[in-house]
This record gives C-alpha cells, structure tokens and sequence, in this order.
C-alpha cells in the first residue's frame, strides 16, 4: 500500500496554488518535523514563498528557518532570502526569535551570518531561557567565540537552577567545544550539581565529567559526589559508562585518597 505521507503529500502539492502564507509555512515545518517530504516539494513550497517572505509573521518566519535547517533539501537561494529578511527583522525580534534563527543558521553552516550577529546578544541579556541560551551556544560553538562564552556564561550562571540535565550538558559542552576560558562557570556547575546528580541519567553523568575533566580544574569534590552516584546506580551503569566516569575522574585529580582509587578498582573488577 501507498505510503499515507506520499498520498497527503501529492495532493498538498496538486493545490499548492490555492494555499496561503500561512498554510505554505505549517507544510513545510509539518514535513521537516517529520524528516519526510521530497526535494521537488520543499523546492515547490520555498519558491512560492520566495518573494514573499516579508509578508509572514515572525512566528511563521521562524518556524520557516528552523524547517530549512531540518530537512535533507539544500535551499540556497531561499537560505540567502531568509538571511536578508533576518537582518530586517532583526531589531523588532525577541531574544527568543533570534536564538531559534541563530540556532538554524549555524545549522545550515551560515557562520558568517552567526559571526556578524554576535553584535545583537548584549542586547538580549536578561531576556533568555536556557533553552535559549543553549541555542546560542550551540551556535557560537567554536573556538573563534570564546569571548563570546563570557556573556552567556553570565546569563548561565544567574538562572542555572532552571536548567534541565540536559541542558546542562548541552551547554556545557558548547563551551568545551568553543574553548571558553570560564572556570567560574564550571566551578557554580559542579557545586549547584552536588545535590541534583540524581536527575541525570549515567550517559550524562559520564559526558558532564568529561567535560569537567577537560578544564582541569581541581574538583575533587566533585568527583566524591560522582563516586557515590556511582555507587548508588551501579546497577544501571554499563561497562562503557563506567570506564568513561574512571577514566574522566581520574583525569580531574590524580591526587585522589587511596580509599577513592580503591572504589574506582572495586567498579572496574
């Protein structure tokens, strides 16, 4: 039997001349939310819109950019035309809006874009979420914004208590991977975790130590927190995430009591 997307598909593509704006917009972010839909349609969808784009709302422009950075379909002259409708819009957008294009832009590799937007975040401080603010580090994830990582570390640090697991790790590793010198970042982390470690799952435990072992920071109080969310979940834990919490922790301090080096032996064997 005929895939039912393939069939809504076809017959979304036959009337595609009747739709608006607004029902052009929710197609294409309907079928980048669902990793379906083939070239000639998101090439269909995007030339209708093409000359457009200054006429959508900005809620429909951004789910727009976030469908381009999703789906499978290279669009350049449309990424190019979402690009200059962004600079327009660009002084009347939220904090919000900005991270979600920012986020899609790095996504579509535009860093040149990303780059010279870095001028409007001191504008946005105060206004973020985390999950805001993990958008903007995953778009300023490189080594060239580590100065960039001192303002939205400062926005991480005045709300950390409001970010998930997952977020955490998320973020954390943006600025791993942008080389960001913020260890008083690192060290608000490890403290204010000491008491939700229970929240993570072991995979995120182990990639947070990673991350933590990678600033060589002394943490070693840190780390007992670990030891014993190791201890309490063994039973959870595989192999590979036990080797990955051993080998980080040992990385963080090699001074540790022979007591602790003990324990890491006992979870080995």
């Amino acid at each position: 039997p005929r895939d039912l997307f393939a069939v809504i598909e076809e017959r979304m593509v036959s009337q595609i001349s009747e739709m608006n704006r607004a029902d052009l917009c929710m197609a294409m972010w309907s079928f980048a939310s669902s990793q379906k839909g083939n070239s000639a349609t998101y090439h269909t969808i995007s030339r209708k819109l093409m000359n457009h784009l200054s006429e959508v709302t900005n809620e429909q422009y951004c789910m727009l950019t976030w469908s381009v950075a999703k789906c499978e379909t290279k669009l350049p002259e449309f990424s190019k035309a979402l690009v200059e409708e962004f600079w327009r819009r660009a002084p009347e957008f939220s904090g919000s809006r900005i991270a979600n294009v920012l986020w899609s832009f790095s996504a579509l590799n535009l860093f040149d874009v990303v780059d010279e937007a870095v001028q409007l975040l001191p504008k946005l401080s105060g206004t973020l979420t985390p999950v805001h603010i993990c958008q903007l580090g995953t778009a300023y994830a490189r080594p060239e914004h580590s100065k960039t990582f001192w303002l939205l570390a400062d926005e991480a640090m005045a709300q950390i208590d409001r970010f998930n697991p997952s977020e955490i790790i998320t973020f954390m590793w943006s600025c791993h991977l942008a080389k960001a010198n913020v260890p008083y970042l690192y060290q608000h982390v490890a403290i204010t975790l000491q008491t939700k470690l229970n929240q993570f799952q072991p995979q995120g435990i182990a990639k947070l130590l990673t991350i933590l072992a990678e600033t060589k920071m002394d943490i070693t109080e840190f780390t007992k927190y670990v030891l014993e969310y190791v201890r309490k979940f063994q039973s959870k834990l595989t192999p590979q995430n036990i080797a990955t919490l051993i080998l980080a922790a040992n990385r963080i301090d090699e001074n540790l009591s022979e007591a602790h080096k003990q324990q890491r032996l006992t979870l080995m064997c």
